[in-house]
Parts: C-alpha cells; structure tokens; sequence
C-alpha cells in the first residue's frame, strides 16, 4: 500500500508519525507493538529509497531516553539533552528507539537525509481516549472517578500539539542530517496534578480520583532540554517566561478538558 502511494504520487518528503503508542497494550503484547513500529517505519523507508528523495523526518519520543533521574538536592529532575544515553523502559520506548537505529543505517547505507525529533507528552483534541485526558473526561462522562497509576506521582513534560507540530516542521525544514531534536515545553506535571487541573477545569470535586495498581517499569519523570531545537531551528515552545508557559499550558489543558466534555458524543 505504502509503495502504490509512492507510485501514485510525486512524493519527496515523509515526516514519519504513525505508531502504536499505548504504553500499557506494548506491555501486554510487546511482539506486536515492536512489529507495527518497526515494520511501518522500515516500509516507508524501504519505499523512499526505491525513487529521489528529499528529507525523512522520525517523529520519535522522549520515552527512549529512560526516567529523568532527581539527584540529592535537586529540586526538578535533570533534563535530557540528545547527547545523554538512552535507556528505554518499556516495550514501546524499545521500539521507537530502534525505529530511530533504522533510520540512520538507512541514512548511511543509502543517503537519505534524516532528521529525528523526541518530542514528550503531547496533549489536545481528538487524541485517543486511552491517553490521560480523555480517557478521565471519559471517566467522568460515566460518572466513575479519574484513574491514576501507583499514587499518581509520575510526572510528565506537557506539551501543546500545536507547539508538537511546530517543532517538527521546523526540523523538516531546517534539521540536519541525522541529527535528533529534543521538542519539549518545560512545564512538568504529575498525574495528580493534572487530574486537579481537569477536575478545576469542569468545576467538579477535586476528590474525585481513584488509585490503582501501577504500572510495570513505570519511568516516574520524564524531563528533556530543547534548548537545540531553539538554537538550531528557530523554534519555541511557547511565549514568555516559565512562570507564564506554566500558567498558559495549565489553562490549555484546562480547555482541553472542556473541549472532551463539550464533544463526547463525537470523541468518547
């Protein structure tokens, strides 16, 4: 199918999203979350080899780089740059990060010019409900408690889709070859700290929160450093200081929230 686009259309340029991203089924069916990402990342490449060909962008994830660790005296996480080792924590991790190995041996067995960006926790409308704010929307909706792994304390970097994309074109546009792009905001919440954002947002009760059982190899922080792909590619995540990006992507997951409960019929 892949190829017959390829023949179709004058194709010159692929900027690779596509995986199977749900972090809790790659742990219960590793085999096919690791065949569905490699495989599809694998044809496409196969496929921009086959004709003349401009720039392949792999839209890859913070996940490879492992947790963030918190040293004694630390007050945030250290940040992960691109040039930090990665240590992969999960199946799907496992999977983005050899879908990266296979891009570059491409790029250096058969000259196609790569790019890879690591961008972290995306939010917005029309995400699957498995993803943490509409699967609690949805929760919600039904009149059950949000849920939360463990005590609810990993924390993650949130980032708006449109500073996602963002990012990403501008290493389309403007990255180098093989080289990796971190695309992050700065701004780090815990699951509890969003389910009181989403719970304030609906003007519901801030208890409604539910505790279960963690997740296996559950990475308890995720935190990254794009001060390259601000340098390099012209890019920013966001207006303002870190008071005031942490203020606005709090209101936009805010009205994100708002968003799932006003179009349920559509998105849950």
């Amino acid at each position: 199918s892949v190829e017959a686009v390829f023949r179709l259309y004058p194709v010159t340029d692929v900027i690779h999203f596509a995986a199977d991203s749900n972090v809790d089924r790659s742990i219960k069916l590793p085999d096919s979350t690791i065949e569905n990402n490699v495989a599809a990342t694998t044809n496409l490449l196969m496929s921009c080899r086959k004709q003349g060909f401009n720039k392949f962008v792999m839209v890859s994830t913070d996940e490879v780089y492992g947790p963030a660790i918190q040293e004694p005296g630390d007050l945030v996480p250290r940040a992960f740059n691109e040039k930090d080792p990665v240590k992969p924590c999960n199946p799907y991790a496992a999977s983005k990060l050899a879908c990266e190995g296979i891009a570059i041996a491409f790029s250096n067995t058969y000259g196609i010019n790569i790019s890879i960006t690591r961008g972290t926790n995306t939010f917005g409308p029309w995400q699957y409900t498995t993803k943490l704010i509409p699967r609690s929307v949805k929760l919600l909706l039904e009149g059950k408690d949000i849920e939360l792994y463990g005590r609810g304390e990993a924390t993650r970097e949130w980032l708006p889709v449109e500073d996602h994309v963002s990012g990403v074109h501008a290493a389309w546009m403007l990255g180098d070859n093989q080289e990796i792009y971190n695309i992050g905001s700065g701004v780090r919440f815990s699951g509890i700290g969003i389910a009181r954002i989403i719970l304030d947002g609906l003007n519901l009760n801030t208890n409604r929160v539910r505790f279960i059982e963690d997740r296996p190899g559950h990475d308890m922080a995720y935190a990254i450093d794009s001060r390259k792909s601000m340098r390099h590619l012209k890019w920013a995540n966001g207006a303002g200081d870190a008071l005031q990006r942490h203020e606005c992507i709090r209101g936009m997951i805010m009205d994100t929230a708002r968003w799932y409960w006003n179009n349920h019929d559509d998105t849950c």
